[in-house]
C-alpha cells in the first residue's frame, strides 16, 4: 500500500508498506500475512478466513451506482452501425431475454456511436416520449374526419362547376380531394407519431414553408416549391450511395457513412433547393399579372404561356447558380486530404441532391404548377380566374 513519498533531492521515492518478508510473489503467500486481532496476538490471516478459489472480475465497474458489464463491438467497416444495432439488438439482447438470461432486474443500453446515431436521429426525426402515444384509433378517426369534409366539399365544387359551366371543374374536385387527403395524412402523423412534433427535420421544412408564404402572400404557392425538397432528398441519398461505393473501393480511404454532418447536408438541402423554384413560380406569377418593369413581357399572360415562358427566362440563371454551388461543394468530395473524409458526406449528399433536384424541377414543378392553377380555376365561378392575393383564400 502506497503510504507517501520522500524526497532525496530532485528525486522524489515512494513509500510503500509490504508485508514481512517483502513483496508477494505469488498468491499462496497471502496465506502468511500477519494481521492483528482485537484480542492482541497477530496471528496468519489464514487462521481466521478459509481462502477458496473461484472466478471473479478484477474490477467491478458501476453505472449509476449500478454494477455493470460493459461489451464492446467493433463491426466490420462494410457494415452501418445502424445495421449492426438491429443484429445485436434482435440476435442478442432478444435471444437473451426470451431465454432468461436478461430479467426485468437488469438494464441494456447502447453507447459509443450507437448512442451518438440514436442521440443524432432523435434530433432529427425525433424521439419517442416516455408516455404511451395517443390511441391510433383517434387517428384514423380524425382523418376519416378531415376526409368526409373534403369529399362533400368536392362534391359542392362539382355541383357549382356544372352549374356553372366550368370546364375545369374536374380539376377543382380533385385538387379538393387531394387537398383533403394532405391535411388527414398530416393529422394522422401528428397523432400517431408525436415524436414527429420534435424533429427538427419537421421544424426546418415547415419554417422553410411559412417563409414562403409570407413572401408570396399565399399558402398554395409555397406547396409547389416545397415539392422539390423530396427530390433533393432522393439526389442526396444518390450522391452518398456513390461516394460510399467508391469510399469502398479505395482502401487507403475510410468508408463513407451516414454521419452526423452527412445528416446536416440534408438540412442545407431544405434551403438550398427550394431557390430554383422560386425562381419558376415568382417569374410564372410574375407574367400572368403583368410586369410593368419588362418591356417585353409587359401584358399579362395566361398560366400556360406564364409558366413556359418562366423556365425559358429563367433555366439560364438555374444553371449559373447550381453550377456554381455545385462547382464549390465538388472539392470537398473528389479531392482527398487530411480531414476530407469529415465534410465528404456532407459534399456528396449536397452536391447530389442540387444535381437531381435541378433537374426535375424543370421538368415537375411547372408540370405541377399548371396542374394546381387548373385546380385552383376549377373551384372558382368563373373558369378563366387566376388566384391573386385578394381572391386566395388560402391568402396569408
Amino acid at each position: 500500500a502506497f503510504v507517501g513519498d520522500y524526497k532525496v533531492g530532485s528525486e522524489t521515492i515512494d513509500l510503500v508498506v509490504v508485508p514481512q518478508g517483502g513483496r508477494m510473489d505469488t498468491l499462496e503467500q497471502i496465506r502468511d500475512v500477519p494481521i492483528a486481532t482485537p484480542a492482541g496476538p497477530i496471528v496468519p490471516i489464514d487462521s481466521v478466513v478459509t481462502f477458496k478459489p473461484t472466478l471473479a472480475a478484477q474490477v467491478i465497474q458501476r453505472i449509476e451506482e449500478l454494477p455493470s458489464v460493459t461489451i464492446a463491438v467493433n463491426p466490420p467497416e462494410d457494415v452501418p452501425v445502424q445495421e449492426a444495432m438491429f443484429w445485436i439488438q434482435e440476435n442478442m439482447i432478444d435471444a437473451a431475454e426470451a431465454a432468461g438470461l436478461i430479467d426485468r432486474t437488469m438494464r441494456v443500453r447502447l453507447e459509443g456511436s450507437a448512442a451518438d446515431l440514436e442521440q443524432v436521429r432523435a434530433s432529427l426525426l425525433g424521439s419517442k416520449p416516455e408516455a404511451a402515444a395517443l390511441g391510433s384509433g383517434m387517428s384514423v378517426t380524425a382523418a376519416l374526419l378531415i376526409t368526409i369534409i373534403a369529399v362533400i366539399a368536392s362534391i359542392f365544387v362539382y355541383i357549382r362547376g356544372v352549374r356553372n359551366k366550368n370546364q375545369y371543374v374536374y380539376f377543382g374536385v380533385a385538387g379538393v380531394i387531394i387537398l383533403g387527403l394532405i391535411i388527414a395524412s398530416l393529422a394522422w402523423l401528428v397523432v400517431a407519431h408525436p415524436e414527429l412534433m420534435t424533429a427538427r427535420m419537421v421544424w426546418a421544412l415547415l419554417v422553410t414553408y411559412l417563409v414562403m408564404c409570407a413572401l408570396f402572400e399565399s399558402f398554395l404557392y409555397p406547396l409547389v416549391i416545397m415539392f422539390s425538397v423530396p427530390l433533393a432528398v432522393v439526389g442526396g441519398f444518390a450522391g452518398l450511395a456513390i461516394v460510399h461505393h467508391f469510399s469502398m473501393m479505395n482502401p487507403t480511404q475510410a468508408p463513407q457513412k451516414l454521419d452526423v454532418l452527412t445528416m446536416l447536408g440534408f438540412i442545407i438541402l431544405i434551403g438550398v433547393v427550394v431557390n430554383n423554384a422560386i425562381l419558376l413560380v415568382h417569374q410564372a406569377l410574375n407574367f400572368m399579372h403583368g410586369d410593368d418593369s419588362d418591356t417585353i413581357y409587359k401584358d399579362p399572360m395566361q398560366p400556360i404561356d406564364a409558366i413556359v415562358t418562366s423556365v425559358k427566362t429563367r433555366i439560364r440563371p438555374i444553371f449559373m447558380s447550381v453550377l456554381t454551388s455545385v462547382g464549390g461543394m465538388l472539392p470537398l468530395v473528389l479531392v482527398p486530404g487530411s480531414g476530407s473524409e469529415m465534410y465528404r458526406g456532407l459534399g456528396s449528399v449536397v452536391v447530389g441532391g442540387l444535381l437531381v433536384s435541378t433537374v426535375f424541377t424543370l421538368l415537375l414543378v411547372p408540370l405541377l404548377f399548371s396542374l394546381v392553377l387548373d385546380m385552383w380555376r376549377g373551384t372558382q365561378t368563373e373558369s378563366a380566374a387566376v388566384p391573386t392575393a385578394a381572391t386566395d383564400p388560402f391568402a396569408a
